[in-house]
């Protein structure tokens, strides 16, 4: 392949993935973070929710926004109400719920990584990586990785005829 055919194929997709992918995980610390998953159990309006939350009525507002795009909440009138998947893994109260996995994720990779990358130092000031950075490194990987596991863990089992009749995991 010549140069000119690579570069015909070539789209900044990968650039949309990852800004789609930032949009999602800022979306759901906050949420989390506010616990806005628990207060929406129930159907509550964004003024409702803003007052329970002590926040802005504007900000809670966009925060929503976020939520019906990523499917993680609906709206019926003026109420939202977070979806079966939020149901399922966002509710504190759900044997199924990711908020752990999340912000461990958070505190471990996605802070510390973003805050050290976000000046970058002169090579001159850059130290040896430590051997533990590559473990991190993949065991970051798996982190990744390890919900769609779960999901597929999850499926496997609950399609056995031994837990045909479970009404938990």
């Amino acid at each position: 392949m010549n140069q000119s055919d690579a570069s015909t194929k070539t789209t900044p997709d990968f650039l949309y993935q990852a800004q789609a992918g930032f949009y999602a995980y800022c979306t759901l610390k906050a949420a989390f973070d506010n616990a806005v998953f628990d207060q929406l159990q129930e159907p509550a309006t964004c003024e409702e929710l803003a007052r329970r939350l002590d926040r802005s009525p504007v900000t809670v507002a966009r925060l929503l926004e976020a939520l019906l795009v990523l499917g993680l909440v609906c709206r019926t009138g003026e109420a939202f109400r977070n979806t079966p998947l939020a149901a399922l893994y966002c509710e504190s109260s759900s044997p199924l719920c990711q908020r752990a996995l999340f912000e461990h994720t958070h505190a471990t990779f996605g802070a510390p990584f973003y805050q050290s990358t976000a000046l970058l130092r002169p090579a001159e000031q850059e130290t040896l990586s430590d051997p533990l950075d590559s473990a991190l490194g993949v065991a970051a990987g798996e982190a990744f990785v390890l919900p769609t596991i779960l999901e597929d863990t999850l499926d496997r089992i609950t399609g056995l005829n031994n837990f045909a009749q479970a009404t938990s995991l």
